[in-house]
C-alpha cells in the first residue's frame, strides 16, 4: 500500500512540474535579454557606444535598440573596430537555466584585441583576435538578473537579489 502511495505522489509531483513550467524558446530569451539591457544601470549610466558580441539571440534583440548607444556588430565589423581602436570592450549576454521556471541573464565584459599579420598556428592565418575575460571576483555566482515564471499571472518576473 505504501509503495502505491509513493508512486502516485511522485507522478503527481512530476505532472505538476510540467504543468507549471514553461518551454524556453528564442523569443522568450530575446524578451528577457531586452528587459535586462533596458534595466542595466551600468549600461544606462556609462557614456559612449557599447558593443555586443554577436549571438543568435542578440541578432533578434538588436531590432529593439535601433538608434541607441547599444550596437550589435557582426564578426567582420567587430574585427574592424578592434583593429582600429587596438583594444575594445565588448559585452557578452548569456543566460543560465537554473530550473524550468528560473532563468538568469548575465552581462559580462570581454576585451578584444585584433592584429593583422602572418600567423602559423594551426595553419596559415592573416588575422588574429586575442580575447581577455576579466575575473568576476570571489563572491560566488551572483547573476545580474534573475527571472522566475509566475504561473498565476503567466508572466516572467524579475526577482531582486539582495
Amino acid at each position: 500500500m505504501k509503495i502505491v502511495q509513493k508512486i502516485i505522489l511522485s507522478l503527481c509531483l512530476l505532472l505538476s512540474n510540467q504543468f507549471y513550467s514553461q518551454e524556453i524558446d528564442r523569443d522568450l530569451l530575446a524578451e528577457l535579454y531586452t528587459r535586462s539591457l533596458n534595466r542595466s544601470f551600468s549600461l544606462i549610466l556609462s557614456s559612449g557606444y557599447k558593443y555586443f558580441e554577436p549571438t543568435e539571440i542578440t541578432e533578434q534583440v538588436k531590432s529593439n535598440f535601433v538608434g541607441s548607444t547599444l550596437k550589435f556588430p557582426n564578426d567582420k565589423q567587430l574585427f574592424r573596430l578592434a583593429l582600429n581602436d587596438k583594444n575594445i570592450c565588448v559585452l557578452r549576454c548569456i543566460h543560465k537555466m537554473i530550473s524550468q521556471d528560473t532563468i538568469d541573464v548575465n552581462i559580462g565584459r570581454i576585451g578584444y584585441k585584433a592584429k593583422r599579420g602572418v600567423y602559423f598556428r594551426n595553419g596559415l592565418h592573416f588575422k588574429k583576435i586575442e580575447i581577455s575575460i576579466p575575473c568576476s571576483g570571489t563572491d560566488g555566482y551572483i547573476p545580474d538578473f534573475r527571472y522566475a515564471y509566475n504561473p498565476e499571472k503567466r508572466i516572467w518576473e524579475n526577482i531582486e537579489l539582495k
